[in-house]
Parts: structure tokens; sequence; C-alpha cells
């Protein structure tokens, strides 16, 4: 009797109780990726009476094409509220008129927010080609210090004032010239 043989048995075994829990792993993430949870964002917008605000979210970063999450009329006393289900966290966003408000949300979460005054865009603005809204982020009415929206713009303020520090000019009083080694 060939000792490859028992080997070969072994693995064979082996390979089919890691098929197994394979299968069961694959089933238990897309179950879970499957499943939507409620998320609700409200707040008041008294400059915005009588608009619709549309929250959009980028589903594909590649082709960076928009697509509205949710609608919401903002009635007579200013106040809007969007529903949608969502599976994961996402980079949401208010397109206005001169501003971008963004904010991450989160499946099963409420938020209360506040959004910018309006502000309508200049003729000048409206004829530039090159002309870029202004990205704000979202004021969130009564967030934790562990909300994922404080931890992204903590970190992005902190990730702000490293490359501020790494390019600053450290001795100003010098008049060294840099020369590349070639020359």
């Amino acid at each position: 009797r060939p000792i490859g043989l028992k080997y070969i048995r072994i693995f064979l075994y082996g390979s089919k109780i890691i098929l197994n829990k394979g299968f069961f792993l694959i089933f238990v993430v897309l179950f879970h990726s499957s499943s939507l949870s409620q998320v609700v964002i409200s707040g008041k917008a008294s400059s915005y009476i009588g608009d619709t605000l549309c929250l959009c979210f980028i589903p594909d970063r590649i082709t960076n094409k928009t697509e509205i999450l949710a609608k919401s009329y903002v009635d007579s006393t200013g106040s809007f509220s969007y529903k949608f289900e969502i599976d994961r966290i996402e980079y949401v966003f208010i397109d206005l008129p001169v501003i971008e408000a963004f904010m991450y949300v989160e499946p099963n979460s409420n938020y209360e927010i506040r959004i910018p005054a309006k502000v309508e865009m200049t003729d000048e603005e409206f004829l530039n080609p090159y002309f870029s809204k202004q990205l704000l982020p979202i004021l969130i009415n009564e967030k934790s210090e562990n909300d994922f929206n404080s931890l992204v713009l903590s970190f992005a303020g902190l990730m702000y004032e490293f490359r501020n520090n790494l390019f600053k000019v450290k001795d100003l009083n010098k008049k060294k010239v840099l020369l590349d080694s070639i020359i």
C-alpha cells in the first residue's frame, strides 16, 4: 500500500470540511449583506421652504455617477425628512445650488441635521465652466464623539495639520539654493 494514498485521503476529507465551512461562510456573508437597515435624517431648513431637497450618493466611484437616494419636500415650517434603507456606511450629500453638504450615514441610525442657509448661484458662477461647489460637512445635532462623522472629520483635520507641517519650510532665514546633484 503506497504511503501517499493515506495523505490524499486525509487531504480530501479535510478539504470537504473546509468547503462546507466555506459555503456556510459565503451563505452568512450573502445573507448579512442583503439585510437593509432604515436610516432617518430629519432637520429644519427655513431658507428652503417650498423646495425639494435631494439626498444623493455615488454608488460607483469609478464612474462617479450620482444617484438620488431620497427626496424631501421642505414644508411651510421648514421641516424635512428623509427615510431610506442601506446595508453599509454610505457617503451622502445634499446637492444645494452653491454648496455640496455631505455626511456619512450608518445603517439603523437617526440623524437630526442642520444645513447651510440658501445661497443662490451668481451669474459669474453660472457662466464659469470651472466653477465647483464648496464642500461642507452637514452639522449633526446631538452626536457622540465616537460618531463616524466626528471620527472622519477629526482624522481629516489631523491629516491636514500633518501635511502642512510636512511641507512647511523649516528655516526661512537660510538662503540656501537647492541645486540638482547632476549639475
